[in-house]
């Protein structure tokens, strides 16, 4: 019968750490947003929980030295965060472009091929009819627009 209350302390702890924890929101390759306690790469941290200290809440400063010295360690803080949310965006564009460069050399493959084959279940090629190709190229454009943005050639 103890593993009850170990079971719900567990719990507990973990819905505590939920509530501290970061959001992260990801748009993946279909263009599809996504939110998450974790980091991914290429996410973007869109609100942070940090728990806050009994002992700065609770006293006040007695002396202007010790009142500077927190407002000093929080402009360092927020300015190294802001950095790295930064260099954050600079990876996350990187990546957009990097799937951005491919969607469009998929697209003007298959733009450019006069057929288009698909792998049948021995290995042996199936070559796609004409109403086919032309479905592959429209959802070609299609992953192109969603990847770079509407008007991208």
């Amino acid at each position: 019968m103890r593993v009850i209350p170990l079971v719900t302390a567990l719990a507990l702890t973990a819905a505590a750490s939920a509530a501290q924890a970061d959001i992260w929101r990801l748009v993946d390759a279909n263009g599809q947003v996504q939110y998450t306690d974790r980091w991914e790469p290429g996410a973007q941290l869109i609100k942070t929980e940090h728990p806050s200290s009994p002992s700065s809440s609770s006293s006040a400063p007695s002396s202007p030295a010790p009142s500077s010295a927190p407002s000093t360690e929080r402009a360092s803080q927020q300015i190294a965060d802001q950095n790295t949310q930064e260099r954050v965006q600079q990876d996350v564009d990187a990546v957009k472009s990097e799937q951005c460069a491919k969607a469009k050399e998929y697209y003007e493959k298959s733009i450019q091929a006069r057929r288009i084959y698909k792998e049948g279940p021995n290995g042996e090629r199936q070559y796609l009819s004409e109403d086919e190709m032309n479905q592959q190229r429209v959802q070609a454009r299609q992953a192109v627009e969603a990847t770079c943005g509407t008007g991208a050639k």
